[in-house]
């Protein structure tokens, strides 16, 4: 199963969460572990661990949030982007966010204003 069949998620995976694949996580959003670390708000030696440990995340808490939300972010940019463009657009400088582009955003701490931009145009709604 893809990481994109999973959303939205059950109540059952909210409460007993499986781990995620880290590797391709990171793969999959073009990130370097400077960056994984910066956008998950730990250590350049946190996101290497993570990578080394046969794939699945041995995170827990709030990195583990961080991760799942790592997810998500992936899930709607092949979603509302398109798998195999949002690579470039994650990298481009965008008006939409004041002209940084949202890898910027990603990795100083403001995943979530990326994620709401997402979400808005995923679901049509006008801005």
């Amino acid at each position: 199963m893809s990481s994109h069949d999973r959303y939205p998620v059950s109540a059952e995976e909210i409460l007993h969460p499986e781990p995620l694949d880290v590797p391709r996580l990171k793969d999959a959003l073009g990130l370097t572990v400077e960056e994984l670390a910066a956008a998950t708000d730990r250590s350049p030696r946190s996101a290497a661990r993570w990578l080394a440990a046969e794939g699945l995340s041995p995170a827990g808490g709030n990195a583990a949030r961080s991760i799942r939300r790592l997810a998500y972010l992936e899930f709607l940019l092949a979603e509302v982007i398109g798998a195999y463009q949002y690579g470039d657009w994650l990298r481009t400088p965008n008006p939409g966010f004041r002209g940084a582009a949202p890898l910027d955003l990603v990795t100083s701490g403001k995943l979530e204003e990326v994620i709401g931009v997402l979400e808005v145009l995923g679901d049509g709604t006008p801005v």
